[in-house]
């Protein structure tokens, strides 16, 4: 596996915390974890291809121990083998917006690969709720609810209802807000955040009257 040389890339063995991390990663413990999501596919946009499940697992179990330099360089040697594996591509955008949108080259090449995704795929409603994610912190409201919007068409849940209606609720059209959150507590009564958003959209829209003593 490249896993087992990656910590003969770009970073100096006497410098950086980083470079820390890496080298004293238990790459047993990685192998294992690894494995484990291999066999129950707990990644997304698993193939048929037991070889490369293993390979993709490794890069995620990357991502998952804070590794995104180390996990994009893992994925990108498998794109160079296989150009349109989903997973990869889908994996390499996760680990360039988990490295920080504060970098707005690390933004642009996440939405870049989930917008690669999604011509590939576009009937998975978790990577357009993923990439509303990165939009939204981004200031790109009106796309981001064009994505969630999509994510909901495709398959309507309590969460994708919630995060619409944080949006709007953001965006202050509160009556809209309103019925998301209407919706998201229909299909899951037991969510605190929700009932409480959708009672600040009544105060925000005067419907609350206060009774001072």
């Amino acid at each position: 596996s490249s896993f087992l040389h990656f910590h003969e890339s770009d970073c100096d063995i006497g410098g950086s915390s980083s470079c820390e991390s890496v080298l004293s990663l238990n790459t047993e413990k990685i192998l294992s974890q690894a494995k484990l999501l291999t066999e129950q596919k707990r990644f997304p946009f698993a193939t048929d291809n037991d070889n490369t499940n293993e390979e993709l697992a490794i890069a995620y179990v990357l991502i998952g121990n804070g590794l995104y330099d180390e996990a994009i360089r893992h994925f990108s040697t498998m794109l160079q083998e296989e150009p349109e594996l989903v997973s990869a591509i889908y994996g390499r955008g996760i680990a360039y917006g988990k490295k920080g949108l504060h970098d707005m080259k690390n933004a642009e090449l996440a939405l870049f690969e989930l917008s690669r995704v999604i011509s590939l795929e576009p009937d998975h409603p978790e990577v357009f709720e993923q990439r509303a994610e990165i939009l939204s912190p981004l200031g790109r409201i009106s796309e981001a609810l064009s994505d969630l919007t999509k994510a909901i068409q495709l398959q309507p849940s309590a969460r994708l209802y919630r995060h619409r209606g944080t949006l709007y609720f953001i965006s202050e059209d509160y009556a809209t807000a309103h019925e998301d959150f209407q919706h998201s507590l229909e299909l899951n009564k037991n969510q605190p955040i929700a009932m409480l958003y959708k009672g600040l959209t009544f105060f925000h829209r005067g419907l609350l009257k206060v009774k001072l003593c």
